[in-house]
């Protein structure tokens, strides 16, 4: 059944728009808060397409502020602070606080 874009729930229209960014086979995707106001269904299938990407060899980057939600698909984090301070490695975990990020 064909529905308008408009008609299409948040998470669809979420996943529409990766299918969009897929279809010229990018090396990477870059997503801002892909999981933002979706339901803990449509977050959890946002979720399992990155990491089937990642899996594929697709770079994934994303900016989050809810890294529990990320963290089994998190290679490297980067912690970007106000004033221009940054982090950059594989666990960050107890810096989370200090960069405004909430904690595990």
């Amino acid at each position: 059944m064909r529905r308008p874009a408009a008609a299409l729930s948040l998470g669809q229209k979420k996943r529409r728009a990766v299918a969009a960014a897929l279809a010229g086979r990018p090396e990477a995707l870059f997503l801002d808060e892909p999981c933002a106001g979706l339901d803990w269904p449509g977050a959890k299938a946002m979720l399992a397409d990155l990491a089937r990407l990642k899996k594929s060899g697709i770079i994934v980057a994303l900016v989050t502020h809810e890294p529990k939600l990320v963290e089994n698909l998190v290679d490297d984090w980067l912690l970007l602070k106000q004033g221009g301070d940054f982090l950059f490695g594989p666990d960050l975990s107890d810096h989370f606080e200090e960069f405004g990020v909430r904690p595990f």
